[in-house]
């Protein structure tokens, strides 16, 4: 078996002008690639990659927790989500590097309980990005029955690492 990409975003522009020898390299190099979507834009190029290249390209579909201009949007990637079957829900979580001021941090666990509850009623997997918020989002991922889950963005300790892999919060 060839290794895994599990988290890459192939649909940014900085991949516009060398995107295709990269997903030719990819089919060449891995078993596949997951394209992790952020905001409604990237989850639907995300999705159309996988669309035109299904053997190699796998769609992730999220609200990426640093887009807080996208917030207002999340009955509509719930939407792309149900309309989609991607193979996980991500990139979801809590950044509190970028996202400093207390009403933004509220609104965005809120949006990361909705996607998780999305992904528990679905039993689909997530692609946790938790930076500077680690303890909070593994204490809210432990409240949610979940197949899996990938702590992509984790800055978190090794002690918390090990929490996270078990049913214990801290």
């Amino acid at each position: 078996m060839k290794p895994v990409d599990s988290h890459c975003h192939i649909d940014f522009e900085q991949f516009d002008e060398d995107r295709e020898e990269i997903i030719e390299e990819c089919r060449n190099k891995l078993e596949f690639a997951v394209n992790s979507g952020s905001t409604i834009e990237h989850n639907k190029a995300a999705l159309k990659l996988e669309k035109q290249h299904p053997e190699v390209i796998k769609a992730n579909i999220g609200l990426h927790p640093v887009y807080t201009e996208e917030f207002s949007s999340v009955d509509k990637v719930k939407q792309q989500i149900s309309e989609n079957n991607p193979v996980a829900i991500g990139e979801i979580g809590l950044d509190h590097y970028h996202v400093k001021d207390s009403e933004t941090r509220n609104k965005q666990e809120e949006v990361f309980r909705e996607m998780l509850e999305t992904a528990e009623k679905l039993g689909k997997p997530v692609v946790i990005h938790s930076r500077d918020a680690e303890r909070k989002a593994v204490n809210i991922i432990k409240e949610y029955n979940l197949p899996n889950v990938f702590l992509h963005c984790f800055n978190g300790s090794k002690k918390l690492a090990e929490h996270a892999a078990t049913k214990e919060c801290l």
